[in-house]
């Protein structure tokens, strides 16, 4: 059965970052630079309000979530409420914070882009390599589901039996990430893409197969949109605001204070539906921090897809978690 209420949250906990990757906006934006954040009795407000809104999966993400010294609580009060706790991070700062959030996480995407040091380096601008690793291999002790989040470019897929090499090594999951612009894709060729799909019977790698056929398709088509942004996913940006569709189109946004259920509520929630995906910037998107929720909410063939892709991902993380 196919979801009807918002099943995941990207929180931006924090906009600040210690990386500087060269596929990323986030760090160039002055305006995010300074922006407030939150305190922490309005974050577990509105995860008291995600909860009755049926949001199962958080992603608290950022920016790099662990420069939040309040993560911990955030994290506590998430766990206590029954969430599925995921953050997305560099590493680098991992090892030494594990201590504090390893027991209310679930799941910890390390953000690694070559299995060179130097070279992932060089994407990130920042030294975060050696981190990143020592930050697996702690997850590993506490016993929490550590991911290599890859961001797959047409320059990086040379390196693709690398990275495969590296989670084989590290006994953890390789998620093949294509990268992704708002508005637009880089774009892989036909050939990459049946490269990549070789893959799949590999023990330590999963994908979004649906994701693949949408870069085949050209990305996101404004006339028929496969982006249901407002459908399955809430957006909250650390200064309390609450945004739609999506985070790299910020076409509506509302301070939360406290009201998060009854603005998710509102009577205005359908007209936000009506037009997410359709906007001119919206045409050839593949934000898959939105697309790949987005698959769930239309019964065609990207929705088996993307089901029969998640099943693959759960089965190779319990085979990965029982030997390890």
């Amino acid at each position: 059965m196919m979801p009807w209420r918002p099943i995941a949250c990207n929180y931006f906990v924090t906009l600040r970052c210690d990386s500087t990757c060269e596929y990323c906006e986030i760090w160039r934006k002055e305006d995010f630079k300074n922006i407030e954040e939150a305190p922490i009795e309005r974050i577990i407000r509105n995860l008291e309000d995600l909860k009755t809104l049926g949001v199962h999966y958080i992603d608290f993400t950022g920016g790099e979530p662990l420069l939040r010294h309040d993560l911990p609580q955030i994290l506590k009060a998430s766990k206590r409420l029954g969430f599925h706790n995921t953050i997305t991070t560099s590493g680098a700062l991992f090892k030494d914070r594990a201590f504090e959030i390893a027991p209310f996480l679930d799941t910890v995407l390390f953000s690694i882009d070559s299995p060179f040091a130097d070279e992932h380096d060089r994407i990130r601008g920042t030294y975060s390599y050696e981190g990143a690793i020592e930050g697996i291999k702690t997850a590993k002790k506490h016993k929490k589901n550590a991911i290599i989040n890859f961001t797959l470019t047409r320059d990086s897929i040379l390196v693709l039996p690398d990275m495969v090499e590296l989670a084989e090594k590290l006994n953890v999951l390789l998620w093949i990430n294509p990268v992704y612009r708002y508005g637009g894709a880089e774009g892989f060729e036909k050939r990459s893409l049946g490269y990549i799909k070789r893959y799949q019977g590999r023990k330590n790698v999963a994908f979004n197969m649906a994701s693949l056929d949408l870069i085949e398709r050209g990305g996101n088509d404004v006339r028929r949109p496969a982006c249901k942004a407002v459908n399955s996913v809430v957006t909250i940006l650390p200064d309390d605001r609450l945004i739609f569709p999506c985070f790299y189109k910020q076409d509506f946004s509302v301070k939360i204070d406290g009201k998060l259920r009854q603005l998710y509520r509102s009577g205005s929630i359908a007209e936000h539906k009506r037009k997410q995906g359709r906007f001119e910037e919206c045409r050839g998107c593949l934000a898959w921090p939105y697309m790949n929720p987005s698959f769930l909410y239309a019964l065609n063939k990207r929705f088996f897809m993307a089901v029969m892709s998640l099943g693959y991902l759960l089965w190779k993380e319990h085979k990965i978690r029982k030997e390890n």
